[in-house]
């Protein structure tokens, strides 16, 4: 069995981990925040320590992943993390422990699922259920607004359950597993819930293609601690932008809520096969299609008589009246 000492010989690290500052003109072009970080660290340009090749190959795999995401570099850099994470991660916490420097409770990850699998997540949410089925108050909603409730029901639903995020996303209850079609090693997450949103929320028209959905998970840091590497402080040192980075090894994340993208605010059409069962999974699974069209037809009638063009443009257009899925 080997030694501790024997294991950490195979990487040679010397006396300090990445503490040689003209690494990163290799690694990165954030020579000058590396410095910054060394300084924060208490290591001041007489105490820096050249890298060893090894080190200096790990960190470009590392740093070069973090600023651009290229997958070879992902896979070298799991390749690493796998090997000698564990103890790297008990000597140098300031860069490969997640908590150093205050605890996470929650990860987020941004990201796509196929469609039908977002379907069935929102079926799956009993409480959420309630809302759309007669009685609930989305359900009620759509029923008193006929004409006008797709381009506010975002607006309201948000105004009623605050807590289930921004209008541009709604809150799914879900426990279970998501599994990556990344292959590379390990899963990219964060600890800020806005940088979640925003990855989750980018390629929507290729996601659509692909018949996939825009969300992202959050993930309890509890369940993941063992495998996960990488401090978000130390990364953002390394990196153009700051994503407050953490990774677990795997290709699998316990999930204990998904956020799924408003088909609302994608500015994609609703006659999209895609995003068809998204909107009735979301909003209308429950409305029956005639008492809409009654409701619709009051709604368009006043003391001036009934407004036939507007109710033909409304029908047309109405993914309850004329579902195109």
């Amino acid at each position: 069995m080997k030694s501790l000492k024997q294991v950490l010989k195979e990487f040679d690290y010397g006396n300090k981990l990445f503490a040689d500052p003209n690494t990163i003109d290799t690694a990165t072009d954030e020579k000058d925040k590396y410095k910054q970080w060394l300084a924060s660290k208490g290591i001041e340009p007489g105490e820096y320590e050249k890298d060893t090749d090894e080190e200096l190959d790990a960190l470009i795999q590392i740093a070069r992943y973090i600023e651009d995401g290229t997958s070879m570099y992902g896979k070298k850099s799991a390749e690493f993390i796998t090997r000698h994470g564990k103890l790297l991660k008990d000597k140098f916490p300031e860069i490969m422990d997640p908590e150093h420097g205050g605890k996470i409770s929650t990860l987020y990850r941004g990201a796509s699922m196929p469609v039908d699998a977002v379907v069935q997540a929102i079926g799956k949410d009993a409480e959420y259920q309630k809302r759309i089925k007669p009685g609930g108050d989305l359900y009620e909603y759509i029923m008193a607004n006929p004409s006008t409730w797709y381009d506010y029901i975002d607006e309201f639903r948000t105004k009623q359950k605050p807590e289930y995020g921004g209008g541009w996303w709604t809150a799914i209850n879900y426990s279970g597993e998501a599994v990556s079609r990344n292959d590379q090693g390990f899963l990219s997450t964060t600890t800020a819930q806005d940088i979640a949103k925003s990855f989750g929320a980018g390629s929507i028209i290729k996601k659509i293609e692909a018949k996939r959905w825009s969300a992202f998970i959050s993930i309890p840091f509890d369940k993941v601690r063992a495998r996960a590497f990488i401090n978000p402080n130390w990364a953002a040192y390394i990196a153009e932008y700051e994503e407050s980075e953490v990774w677990i090894l795997g290709d699998a994340l316990p999930v204990d809520k998904l956020w799924v993208r408003s088909p609302s605010k994608t500015n994609i059409s609703e006659d999209s096969v895609t995003i068809g069962p998204i909107i009735q999974a979301l909003y209308c699974r429950y409305i029956d299609p005639k008492a809409f069209e009654s409701a619709l037809r009051s709604d368009l009638t006043s003391d001036k008589g009934f407004d036939e063009k507007s109710y033909e443009r409304l029908a047309s257009e109405s993914i309850i009246l004329n579902p195109r899925f």
